[in-house]
This record gives C-alpha cells, sequence and structure tokens, in this order.
C-alpha cells in the first residue's frame, strides 16, 4: 500500500487495481503478486488446474492422491480399463523387451539411461506409443525368436525404428557394440 504522505499517480492506481484470474473481476490488490480477489477464487482456480478427465467414464474429478498421478476416477473405472487393454500382451516376452527399450531411452532414473537416451538415442513414434505395432513388426521378421534380443543396426547410434532394427543373438549384439 502506498503511505499517505505518498501521491497516486495513474500508474500505482492501475498496479494496485488489476483483474481476478478466477472470476475477472477488478478488485486493489494489497501486495503485487496477489492475483486473486479471494480465498475462494483462488481455491476456484486450483481446483480447475488439478481436474482431470476419466478416460474410462469421461467424468472430470480431482486426483486424491498427494502425488496427483491418479489417471482415472475411481477403483472401479481403474479395474474395467485393465480389463480392457488394447493388445492384452503385458506379460509376454516381447513387452517386456518393448518395456525395456522405453526405459532405457526416456526413464532417467533407468541405470543404463546414460547409454541410450543420454546420448539422444530414442523409439519411432510408431512403437513409442504403441506395443501392437511394435509387436507385429518383431513377429513378421524371420529373424525373431525368443532366444534373440532386439539390436540396432546398422546404425548403432541411431534410433529405435524398423529400418534401423533387427533380432540378433549374444554374439551378433557384442560385434555391434558402441566403441
Amino acid at each position: 500500500m502506498i503511505s499517505s504522505g505518498k501521491q497516486m499517480t495513474r500508474r500505482t492506481y492501475l498496479e494496485m487495481h488489476k483483474p481476478c484470474r478466477q472470476c475477472g473481476s477488478i478488485f486493489l490488490a494489497k501486495i503485487k503478486s496477489q492475483d486473486f480477489c479471494s480465498y475462494n477464487c483462488r481455491g476456484l482456480f486450483d481446483r480447475r488446474i488439478k481436474e482431470r478427465l476419466c478416460p474410462q467414464c469421461s467424468i472430470m474429478f480431482l486426483p486424491t492422491n498427494s502425488m496427483d498421478c491418479q489417471i482415472h476416477c475411481s477403483r472401479r473405472c481403474a479395474a474395467a480399463a485393465k480389463k480392457f487393454l488394447k493388445h492384452g500382451g503385458s506379460y509376454t516376452r516381447l513387452y517386456q523387451v518393448w518395456d525395456n527399450m522405453k526405459q532405457r531411452c526416456y526413464n532417467p532414473n533407468n541405470p543404463k539411461y546414460i547409454h541410450y537416451g543420454g546420448r539422444g538415442i530414442g523409439i519411432c513414434n510408431e512403437w513409442r506409443y504403441d506395443f501392437s505395432a511394435f509387436e507385429s513388426w518383431a513377429l513378421s521378421r524371420e529373424d525373431y525368436s525368443d532366444d534373440k534380443s532386439i539390436d540396432r543396426f546398422p546404425n548403432n547410434n541411431g534410433n529405435y525404428e524398423p529400418s534401423n532394427c533387427r533380432w540378433a543373438t549374444d554374439k551378433e549384439q557384442r560385434n555391434n557394440m558402441k566403441r
């Protein structure tokens, strides 16, 4: 606030009177960083930012856990979503290969991240977001078998993508290591 000894200019008047970020009404701000006219508007604004849309039932909800990582509005919706997975291959070897590939490239907490994602190696969007696309590519390859692992070949510094990947034995993998 301005002390009684100072004259109020148009600029100080405009700095002190500002629109509320929630309701838009003009209010007298007691401090420069005040953005809401009341605690009620602040609460409504915070609620609006945190609200999420449940992908199962399309209802807007507020996450109830402290980490805000809740995806579904209830346990019932989460169970229903799990029941109707797109691919149903979560427990297969191919799914584990696909998931490990994503973890190496995009999870900085993964111990192997520095050798993959840390070097700028990624996964093509077709595979990164769709296990079914990766699975159909793998099963269509003649060199696929359960005793082989995915290998970036011919370009070891390239991304994981259909044109740069093959299924290789451990010996073939060792010959294709970065140097």
